[in-house]
């Protein structure tokens, strides 16, 4: 079932001004004009037609020496962006007690327990 085009100045949906329908044709002229200088770009490049490409991957050949050096290396980024969350998070903590401001009693009971470790 097609959809109802509610930009479309025949149909009950929307009934636009006259400054609105001028802006419509504006922006009309201004994509025909885009897709005419992307047609020139394309064929000036050699390629006469637009294609959108489209790759399914079926297998990574990686050498397993390679996939364990990318898990490392995952792991590392990991564990420095969760550092710098907390570091980030004791930073405000830490601004906010020296102008004054206190953590609700709830959540500073829970980062306790999340530092003990309880």
């Amino acid at each position: 079932m097609e959809q109802p085009n509610f930009w479309s100045t025949e149909q009950s949906y929307f009934r636009p001004s006259a400054g609105q329908i001028e802006i419509i044709e504006l922006i009309r002229q201004q994509n025909e004009l885009l897709d005419n200088i992307q047609r020139t770009l394309y064929t000036q490049n050699g390629a006469n037609q637009h294609h959108a490409y489209r790759a399914k991957i079926i297998d990574l050949k990686m050498p397993l020496g390679s996939m364990i050096a990318l898990i490392l290396k995952w792991q590392l980024a990991v564990i420095l962006a969760f550092l710098i969350l907390i570091l980030f998070i004791l930073a405000v903590i830490l601004l906010m007690n020296q102008i004054g401001l206190r953590l609700p009693p709830q959540l500073s009971g829970m980062l306790f327990k999340i530092i003990q470790g309880n």
